[in-house]
């Protein structure tokens, strides 16, 4: 969950919080592998080069965890998480606070400024926020204290520059779900 400033390439990337019953990374695909189904995806012609396949599974996905995945912090490099619940209330604080700033600056220009493009994006994101909340509470009714976090996308994130890594970026809302043992939230960073 990162909000971009400034300059945006046309690079893309999605970031997917997984919330899921256990402790584990093993504990976490265990759950996937018990929804294994929302993995089942596939990309349009018109998106896909040459060398890519055309669709993947759920033992793609895992497969790409795994080897991006690292419990340890002993890297410089940025690899697949494995945080607690509070890892993400402190992440959606950090939302809320960059929504804070930006509705500060819409109300010091209005008037002054055409922001209503700002204010509709605002909308957007408080609602998104709110959704991110609302699977928040309920992945804590459902005891579920831990989560991956990663990002996917065509040249940069965890997952990058493979069929996988675009296909899980174009269809990162196929992966929206809320079952007992298992949460995604997915995000658009284009």
């Amino acid at each position: 969950m990162k909000i971009r400033n400034g300059f945006v390439s046309n690079s893309s990337s999605s970031s997917f919080i997984v919330l899921f019953k256990g402790k584990t990374f093993k504990d976490a695909c265990k759950c996937m592998k018990n929804h294994k189904d929302i993995f089942n995806m596939s990309t349009p012609d018109w998106v896909q080069e040459e060398s890519d396949v055309k669709e993947i599974n759920y033992k793609d996905f895992i497969e790409a965890l795994t080897l991006n995945f690292k419990e340890k912090k002993d890297s410089k490099y940025d690899f697949i998480e494995n945080a607690t619940i509070e890892k993400i209330k402190d992440l959606l604080a950090g939302e809320k606070a960059y929504l804070a700033n930006h509705n500060k600056y819409i109300e010091k220009n209005k008037g002054k400024k055409d922001i209503t493009w700002l204010e509709q994006y605002d909308k957007e994101i408080q609602e998104k926020l709110e959704l991110k909340i609302q699977l928040l509470e309920e992945a804590e009714r459902n005891n579920l204290k831990y989560a991956l976090i990663f990002e996917a996308g065509d040249n940069h994130g965890h997952l990058c520059g493979t069929a996988l890594a675009r296909t899980l970026d174009y269809n990162h809302a196929m992966l929206e779900c809320k079952f007992d043992d298992l949460i995604i939230i997915p995000e658009s960073m284009h």
